[in-house]
């Protein structure tokens, strides 16, 4: 796989040159192998930008799941090549267990589950949901569940040397579990590595050249040439920011929560401890990947359209509360601001280039899905900001609207 890998990070990297995109990493250092990263999700070519980027900036070869719609064609062959496979593959959580297990190699995965470009996420009764028109409920938990069964497989194989049936448990349990005994490394620390990707400016917009392929394809109409003219939009105009969190240990959620080590051995036991430890975990991670989102111009412009007091806007005052907004916020600790609220404030209040998105506002909406069409900007940030701060810093519930 190494050498599919290296060669189709030189095609992304070329791609890149090409087209000028901005991509940047950012972020604390990596963990050892084996990693596994968890990410939000908005475009299709994160699933190759973000191994590419990984491996550029660290030499790592990572691996990721990829949305079974993309495995066809030529692209499909691509992407089993390079080791990703489909989210309906059958044996998906066997694979990517053992390669944590043998640190052979570095997952990615995108717990929000799909593409969906309005997607809204919040915080309902002790855990983040997603609501969007395909799926509406709890962040899914699989990407949790594989790193506690590889650390639950690595404790029973630290076992397994001490007596005879312990070891002969072992080996019935990963039989059970469809996992391979042999090669389990239990000295390896796993990680779970939260990835936050944002986008900014994310402006609608039509592509010419898609265009001109629609021209032959007849696509126009289809919410897919819609969401790929975005992508397109996204990667040639937008500055992309790949931010790197800190890693979470499994022994708080593992090691830490087991009294009874005989508990390893009985399949019902482990599966109702796995229950009860999911959710917690994915929280955590969940929530280590919404607070580095990077804030930006989008997030306070909503944030002061949505806190004005009068239907009508008045475009000079909403001018002086985002500007109000920034200069607060860069005297804040623990949120990352776009290089661009960094720099000469007044910029955001004078320039020209922000100068329709104050022209549009004139009136303001209760919905906040008109909100987002003024402004282009989705996901958690762009919807609950105010309610993701205070989450953020004080561990209280955000509010679904």
């Amino acid at each position: 796989m190494k050498p599919a890998f290296v060669l189709s990070a030189a095609v992304v990297g070329a791609a890149r040159r090409l087209w000028g995109a901005d991509i940047t990493l950012t972020g604390e250092p990596l963990p050892s192998m084996p990693v596994l990263f968890v990410a939000n999700h908005f475009t299709r070519f994160e699933t190759f930008v973000v191994p590419y980027m990984l491996y550029r900036n660290f030499g790592r070869a990572s691996r990721s799941l990829a949305d079974d719609s993309l495995f066809v064609g030529t692209l499909g062959r691509l992407l089993r090549w390079v080791g990703t496979i489909s989210n309906r593959n059958k044996e998906r959580d066997c694979i990517i267990i053992e390669d944590l297990l043998k640190g052979a190699s570095d997952w990615i995965i995108y717990p929000e589950g799909f593409m969906v470009k309005n997607k809204r996420i919040t915080f309902d009764n002790k855990e983040f949901c997603v609501h969007a028109p395909e799926y509406e409920g709890p962040i899914h938990t699989g990407a949790a569940v594989m790193a506690i069964k590889a650390r639950l497989a690595q404790l029973r194989a630290a076992d397994r040397s001490k007596a005879k049936e312990e070891a002969r448990a072992h080996e019935r349990f990963c039989t059970a579990m469809g996992i391979d005994a042999e090669g389990i490394d239990p000295a390896l620390q796993i990680h779970i590595v939260p990835v936050t990707i944002t986008y900014y400016p994310i402006r609608p917009g039509k592509n010419r050249f898609l265009i001109w392929v629609d021209s032959f394809m007849h696509q126009r109409d289809t919410r897919f040439f819609e969401e790929l003219e975005i992508e397109v939009n996204l990667l040639l105009h937008a500055h992309m920011n790949i931010h790197i969190g800190e890693a979470i240990a499994l022994e708080r959620y593992v090691d830490e929560k087991i009294k009874d080590r005989a508990m390893l051995y009985d399949m019902e036991k482990v599966e109702r401890f796995i229950d009860r430890q999911r959710r917690p975990l994915t929280n955590r991670m969940m929530k280590r990947v919404y607070s580095n989102t990077q804030i930006n111009f989008d997030h306070l412009f909503i944030l002061s359209l949505v806190t004005m007091p009068t239907l009508k806007v008045c475009p000079s005052y909403l001018k002086t509360l985002i500007y109000k907004n920034a200069r607060t916020l860069r005297q804040m600790e623990g949120y990352r601001l776009h290089p661009e609220l960094q720099r000469e404030l007044f910029k955001l209040i004078l320039d020209d280039a922000y100068a329709p998105l104050f022209r549009r506002s004139i009136w303001r909406s209760s919905s906040i899905s008109c909100l987002l069409t003024v402004t282009g900007s989705t996901s958690l940030t762009a919807v609950c900001w105010r309610s993701t701060i205070r989450f953020i810093r004080y561990g209280s519930k955000i509010p679904c609207r």
